[in-house]
């Protein structure tokens, strides 16, 4: 990690400047390394006065690409046109952020509505929300580590100082004795893992959920995804988790709420549909009855002992169980969720994925190529998706469920009919 010092001198630089200075001649602070701790300044200032560490965060990185655009165009070097050509190719291989990759996806998907004919003020919420889901769901970095806390809040100390009209020399020993202490007295424990971070920021999206009044259901759900995305931006040493089947119904409920905001519906309004909707996936799809359930475990069960009885490997074996196990649960128990198209995109591209290393290729090139498939793909959803085949199912099921409920059935025999009818419908997706 960079010494305290030297970011420490850098964001002297920047905050007695009006704007960020350009290195000099002898190469000690580069113009990238002054954007950045400029950007860094404008977060913390961001957080103490109350702003969202998200909001922040995005904050930085518009910041960010203003200076390195505004004042590091063709570096910082200032020597010959050769080494400026090169450092703008250099530029152009760069692989967008995840900020970045956001940013135009909501773009796009606000010009596509202009396009359509809607009025302005519906495609700037389309846009906004867009964006909001974009970075939400997309952008999650992992918890910061022990010792990037404690140089996150020397720094924080630094600004102080000299906003008070203290001398530089005094202010910097200040915050590097600062940093040197908190790293020596909280930072023992051994370091947690990128998933073990990524699941700490997983953790206070629920917490956030929660607060904001959403259900337990609701709020795990985007706990899971946004760890799951976390760990598939950040992680290379970890595979994200399975897609769980809350996570697929607030998927779902997330693009019924898109094409309700595009049908006219008012933000309020669309939000409650969106609940409802994600409410009845879930006892749909994934209350999974306990005596079900349990036949089904000793299905598996019977397939696991077969397979080892004919010599099969453990780890085979256990597979092919848990696999006779999820197979008998969609079968005979509860139907799984609908396909949304951003579930198609995620499936596509981790299958081209697993060619890509198959074939032989670099990890590094799949991964960059994966994930510029997905944007992609996931620009071609936007915010307010067709609804897939399944998905038509299940809106015309749920509809069903509602007007069995209204004359009189029991919630849960309205239920097990509704899967039945979501199950045929399904077929015929499949057949098509």
């Amino acid at each position: 990690m960079r010494s305290l010092v030297f970011a420490l001198v850098f964001a002297f630089v920047v905050l007695v400047s009006p704007s960020p200075v350009r290195s000099e001649d002898d190469g000690e602070h580069s113009c990238p390394d002054l954007c950045e701790l400029a950007a860094n300044a404008r977060r913390d200032a961001c957080l103490e006065d109350g702003g969202g560490e998200e909001a922040c965060h995005a904050l930085r990185q518009e910041k960010l690409a203003q200076c390195l655009a505004s004042e590091c165009e063709g570096g910082d070097d200032g020597e010959d046109g050769e080494d400026e050509e090169e450092g703008e190719d250099e530029g152009e291989d760069e692989e967008p952020t995840c900020e970045e990759r956001c940013q135009k996806h909501a773009t796009e998907e606000r010009h596509e509505c202009l396009e359509k004919g809607y009025s302005e003020g519906l495609c700037d919420l389309l846009g906004a929300e867009a964006l909001a889901r974009c970075r939400d769901e997309r952008c999650t970095e992992p918890a910061p580590t022990c010792e990037e806390q404690c140089q996150d809040a020397a720094e924080v100390k630094l600004q102080a100082c000299i906003e008070e009209g203290r001398a530089e020399e005094e202010c910097l020993a200040e915050a590097d004795a600062f940093r040197a202490t908190c790293v020596a007295e909280e930072c023992n424990a051994p370091e947690p893992t990128c998933s073990e971070r990524c699941a700490a920021k997983g953790a206070e999206k629920y917490e956030d959920c929660i607060e904001d009044g959403g259900s337990e259901e609701l709020c795990r759900a985007r706990q899971e995804e946004k760890t799951r995305h976390c760990i598939a931006e950040h992680c290379e040493d970890a595979e994200p988790p399975p897609v769980s089947c809350e996570e697929k119904c607030e998927d779902h409920a997330g693009d019924a709420f898109g094409r309700c905001l595009e049908e006219g519906g008012t933000e309020e309004a669309c939000k409650a549909s969106a609940r409802e909707t994600f409410e009845r996936c879930v006892a749909m799809h994934c209350e999974v009855p306990k005596p079900c359930d349990a036949r089904c475990e000793k299905k598996g069960a019977r397939v696991e002992r077969r397979c080892m009885k004919r010599g099969g490997a453990a780890e085979v074996c256990a597979e092919k169980a848990a696999a006779a196990h999820e197979e008998c649960r969609d079968a005979r128990c509860v139907p799984p969720p609908p396909p949304t198209c951003a579930n198609d995109c995620e499936e596509a591209v981790a299958a081209e994925r697993a060619a890509c290393v198959a074939a032989g290729t670099a990890e590094e090139e799949c991964d960059a190529a994966a994930k510029e498939a997905l944007a992609t793909c996931l620009d071609g959803c936007g915010v307010a998706p067709e609804p897939t085949c399944g998905e038509r199912c299940e809106i015309a099921v749920g509809e069903k469920f509602r007007v069995m409920v209204g004359r009189g059935a029991s919630e849960e025999r309205a239920n097990k009919r509704a899967q039945r009818l979501f199950r045929r419908c399904m077929r015929s997706c499949e057949q098509d």
